[in-house]
């Protein structure tokens, strides 16, 4: 298809078809409702436009900017409607014609029936099988998201199948797996081809014997029958002739008896002698291959011509021609023991899958791959296809594809199924398809970025014209020149990038590389082995990232303070909300959060399937679980001491002596647990009558639940605690739609959820909106979005991904089944046509790596950070490694390597910053940010002495933990800025006045930057805490307060207000032990309070 220079009067003409290869930041989604809006205004009805995006999200944001449009146009002055007209391609005479149709379109919209269908893929085919006749055998059903709980259950049931029939081919099988592969991996094995069930149902369809017509296909495919007797096929006479000649040869050929050499030839000559195929067959690989099925070497020489006389040719060419074909024999052997043990495979995984199929019969429910083979199904079966083709012909006539790089083959054949037939009996609909394979990065999830050619190519027969828009409105032109450099010298491997252009050309742009953190070095000398019982195993990798975590929260603050970015044309100074971190994978997450709480940057981190692990939860699963069950000592404990009761463990030591906990607190006279005993008995009358929702209803209102649980956390936590409650509220209406009012089996099912598979688990709640707090995020989960400022962290070289125990298919784009389904073992239980497939499947994931760190790039609009981790593993890919492929972009450079910066100063202003007080909004209510309050507007030389504070700070952390100073900080900062902030710290740390705060040895404990909740439910922070025998000293550094002008009476009366709250606060926390406070100034001096 020949690609056009992108015109968007053509591309929203809603009479054509148009596919737009989009590039990130272009505008999709406006293209998208852009294109609807012309199909309303030249006369379609709502009802005849259907639009399919992949997430309900994207679907209700398209439906919102739809609705906001329609009624711009409907109120706005007609200068300001026709001027949205002519924005989107329409001619200004044909805008003033349109103006009256423009301005009905909102009401008619609003009371369209049937309206507009937005949604996705799998509600679209929902609504075809509703509409499927009645004899095409689909019964009333229900989707399922939860096919994981499904999966774990069919798979007791397979087992127990396999217990009442311990003979038979299935327990054959399974016998056959578990022997040769073990019992995780035969289910792992089993769990990955339940997974690719739908490649299963298309490769069998219409077969009789699935198992054997698979099998006979990989067969015809390997060109080994698996009833062959291999042995027996290579051990021709002939054959055994050479061996025999072969064999006395190689007894002449030895320095002596003793030789393997001789001992082979006589093993061989020995064997020769039997009439069992199998041991000559042995006898001849051992004489002639290596254990690696490798000929084995033998040097021709003056040694071999003086033995062999004459001989000596023919022993070299029989040697490498019996070798060739004992080798091949071999390969054959391995490859009938593969068929058999894919057979084994797929014979348990139907009954697994026959197990999981029944049980869903069983509860009249679909999950995601059924409704997508059913409707491929219906739309390919003559019987009932010409129906619903028919039905979706005279309902649809524009149909709208987003994201379509993210398209599954079976999804697909479904749509090239039904507008073949459109335009074969000339009914075709108008198609609009946007997309960016470059963009796609859901291939665990099926997806196949290939398909995006594939339906251009087919829509191009229909008439269809292929735009390419390569003009980003998100990215600054620094940040996109380094996305322009790093995919421009992947050129060879990534050959789909083509240069993009900013829409902005003066927005400024910021792009920062920070070299990657080394590991720890390993002390020299001889390798002491660890007792693990006293020594804990060290893992490099976490102190590298916490190095690395660090470093990002230092320099998120210094961003904070000083950093402004332009919002809408209007510059205002940076919130923690503009910023967005990036991470690879879910499993260092953890690291990141600690490190931005601990420098007291407030932040929000995705949870997939959560919810059920997050605190409130638990608690609230322990008190229904005590409803349920009131001998659940260890439930009821875990209520008590809960928020919703707050008991203390004084209060709980006065139950621990009792078998029953329940019986002593209904006796007990403390007040907190008289209070507990009278609510939880009300509550336990009514879990048997009330539905949980009512009962959860009750126990908010009656046990003051919400105000209990907000008093008891941070601020800034407040908004996703309450969020989280109210979800679970939520959950005992929407789980399985509300079905069980019984609370035994809510509890029953919340437990079975807190287990399920991450995407299948509730989430914790999207509290974002509003919040002034950083967010973190996978790539994955960051697709679409977009931010400020982002920082993509762990981008050193990244681990190659494990290729073992799953099922194996090949479904080309284009092909209405896949050509090839196996089960994939592990490389030594391989066939060839594995491994070719295993081998383009590699570089459809280069490609998708690549596409991932597109992705992650493209998310900045003004600013881009990117950090990583060195390490000595081994099983790291260089291809993978982010930074490597950066750095290209910044060009050669040598030694000492120091952060890299590109673009701007975002510090400095452009002129278009409009007054502080106007433009700045206000932080959400949830959110009390520490020290610095985020969003104020300081001036330079308040911004220096902060930075300075952070950095002396820092520095005390250090040195008190007897550790050289981050390299990372030291690399980062000139010696103007860094030599001060050591000055100050070496001062303090050698005041003699003051070793006993600051070398271990002198104290008990100490704590830098802890975060305690005073009395009013704030938190603050602790510079130092330092525990001593006796008592407990808070410090406060205030290293800007150094003039010796000032008498020490007069500081502590400043300060004296700030240091009694932390000497409150950590009171409550020692209750047993003075508290004494005092300052720590930058000229070294104590001032005590």
């Amino acid at each position: 298809m020949t690609e056009q220079v992108f015109d968007s009067s053509l591309a929203l003409d809603p009479s054509r078809s148009v596919v737009v290869e989009a590039c990130a930041g272009s505008g999709k989604t406006w293209l998208l409702v852009s294109r609807i809006l012309r199909a309303l205004l030249a006369g379609a009805e709502p009802s005849e436009i259907l639009a399919i995006t992949f997430t309900r999200k994207a679907a209700l944001e398209m439906q919102a900017r739809l609705n906001e449009w329609l009624e711009l146009l409907a109120t706005a002055d007609d200068a300001t409607a026709r001027s949205e007209l002519t924005l989107r391609g329409i001619a200004e005479a044909d805008a003033l014609l349109l103006l009256p149709r423009a301005r009905s379109l909102h009401e008619m919209v609003l009371t369209a029936r049937p309206g507009i269908t937005l949604t996705t893929f799998h509600g679209w085919f929902l609504e075809v099988l509703k509409r499927a006749p009645l004899d095409a055998g689909i019964a009333q059903f229900e989707l399922t998201e939860q096919a994981g709980m499904l999966e774990k259950e069919a798979w007791l049931h397979f087992k127990e199948h396999l217990r009442r029939n311990s003979e038979g081919p299935l327990a054959n099988a399974f016998d056959t797996l578990v022997s040769e592969i073990g019992l995780p991996s035969t289910r792992d094995l089993l769990a990955s081809f339940l997974r690719q069930r739908a490649d299963w149902f298309a490769i069998t369809s219409g077969e009789v014997d699935d198992v054997a017509a698979v099998q006979r296909r990989l067969s015809e495919e390997v060109g080994v029958a698996p009833d062959t007797d291999v042995p027996g096929e290579c051990l021709t006479p002939a054959f055994i002739q050479d061996l025999k000649d072969y064999a006395a040869l190689l007894a002449r050929n030895n320095s002596g008896t003793t030789s393997d050499h001789a001992r082979n030839a006589q093993t061989l000559l020995d064997a020769l002698s039997s009439t069992s195929l199998e041991t000559i067959f042995d006898c001849a690989c051992t004489a002639l291959l290596t254990k690696k099925s490798e000929a084995r070497k033998h040097t021709r020489g003056q040694t071999s011509q003086r033995r062999l006389g004459a001989d000596e040719p023919r022993f070299f060419t029989l040697h490498e021609q019996l070798s060739e074909a004992l080798i091949l024999a071999k390969d054959r052997l391995a490859t009938q023991r593969w068929l058999a043990l894919n057979e084994a495979g797929l014979i348990c995984g139907t009954a697994l899958l026959d197990e999981y199929q029944a049980l869903k019969d069983q509860r009249q429910v679909l999950d995601f791959a059924d409704i997508e083979w059913l409707t491929a199904r219906l739309l390919a079966d003559s019987d009932t296809a010409e129906y619903l083709q028919y039905k979706l012909d005279a309902r649809y006539r524009h149909v709208l594809l987003d994201e379509f790089q993210d398209t599954s083959p079976l999804q697909w054949q479904i749509l090239r199924a039904w507008l073949g037939a459109s335009q074969a009996a000339g009914r075709a609909p108008s198609v609009f398809v946007v997309g960016d394979p470059k963009q796609s990065i859901y291939r665990f999830r099926g997806a196949d970025a290939r398909l995006f050619d594939e339906a251009a190519a087919f829509l191009e027969h229909q008439g269809a014209i292929r735009f390419m828009h390569n003009t980003t409105r998100r990215l600054a032109p620094a940040v996109l020149e380094i996305v322009n450099r790093t995919f421009a010298a992947l050129a060879e491997r990534y050959p789909r990038y083509q240069a993009h252009e900013a829409h902005e050309k003066d927005l400024p742009g910021h792009v920062e590389l920070i070299p990657l953190f080394p590991p720890p070095e390993q002390p020299a000398g001889t390798t002491v082995l660890r007792d693990p019982l006293t020594t804990p195993l060290t893992d490099e990798t976490k102190t590298t990232r916490r190095k690395e975590a660090q470093h990002m929260a230092s320099r998120l603050k210094e961003i904070q303070a000083s950093w402004q970015v332009r919002d809408n044309g209007v510059v205002r100074p940076v919130r923690w909300s503009d910023v967005l971190i990036l991470v690879r994978t879910r499993k260092h997450l953890a690291a990141y959060e600690h490190a931005l709480r601990a420098a007291g940057i407030p932040a929000i981190s995705s949870r997939q399937g959560g919810l059920l692990d997050t605190l409130e939860a638990r608690d609230l699963t322990a008190l229904l679980t005590f409803l349920v069950t009131p001998s659940a000592n260890l439930e009821l404990a875990h209520t008590l001491r809960s928020p919703l009761f707050a008991c203390s463990d004084a209060d709980l030591l006065t139950l621990a002596g009792n078998k029953s906990w329940w019986t002593a607190l209904k006796t007990s006279n403390l007040p907190c647990l008289a209070r507990a005993a009278e609510l939880l008995g009300r509550w336990r009358g009514l879990a048997g009558r009330l539905p949980v929702h009512d009962l959860l209803d009750r126990i908010f209102h009656e046990g003051d639940l919400l105000p209990r649980y907000l008093d008891a956390v941070p601020s800034s936590m407040r908004a996703g605690v309450a969020a989280n409650l109210h979800s679970l509220m939520e959950l005992a209406l929407s789980l399985s739609g509300g079905r069980y009012p019984s609370l035994p089996r809510f509890v029953f099912e919340l437990k079975q959820l807190r287990h399920a598979r991450a995407e299948e688990a509730p989430d914790e709640a999207d509290t974002a909106d509003g919040q002034d707090a950083v967010t973190l995020l996978t790539v994955h989960g960051a697709k679409g979005l977009e931010a400020p400022i982002v920082w993509l962290l762990d981008a050193g070289p990244g681990k190659t991904p494990t290729d073992s125990y799953r099922a194996l298919s090949d479904w080309p784009p284009g092909s209405k089944a896949p050509r090839h389904f196996s089960l994939y073992f592990k490389r030594e239980l391989s066939s060839a046509p594995q491994r070719d497939l295993l081998a383009r499947d590699a570089a459809l994931m280069e490609t998708e790596n690549f596409n991932l760190l597109y992705v992650a790039m493209t998310r900045a609009r003004q600013a881009l950070f990117i950090s990583g981790n060195e390490s000595r593993a081994d099983s790291l890919c260089s291809e993978r490694d982010w930074h490597a492929h950066v750095n290209a972009a910044f060009g050669a450079y040598q030694p000492p390597v120091g952060t890299r910066t590109h673009g701007n100063d975002l510090t400095s202003t452009d002129g278009k910053s409009a007054a502080p007080q106007e433009n700045r909004r206000a932080a959400g209510p949830a959110i009390t940010l520490p020290p610095v309050s985020a969003g104020t507007r300081r001036d330079k030389a308040d911004s220096e002495e902060i930075r300075l504070g952070v950095l002396v700070h820092e520095l005390l952390e250090k040195l008190a933990a007897d550790s050289p100073p981050d390299e990372a900080m030291l690399r980062a900062l000139p010696p103007e800025k860094f030599d001060p902030a050591w000055r100050i710290a070496q001062t303090i740390r050698q005041n003699a006045g003051l070793k006993r705060f600051f070398e271990p040895g002198q104290f008990l404990s100490a704590r830098n930057e802890l975060s305690v909740v005073n009395s009013s439910g704030q938190v603050i922070r602790i510079d130092r805490l330092v525990e001593f025998e006796e008592e407990i000293w808070v410090l406060d550094y205030k290293t800007g307060e150094a003039d010796a002008r000032i008498d020490d009476d007069r500081l502590a009366d400043r300060h004296r207000a700030q240091l009694d709250e932390y000497i409150r606060a950590v009171r409550v926390l020692w209750p047993g032990k003075p508290v004494r406070g005092g300052l720590i100034l930058g000229d070294g001096r104590l001032v005590m309070l």
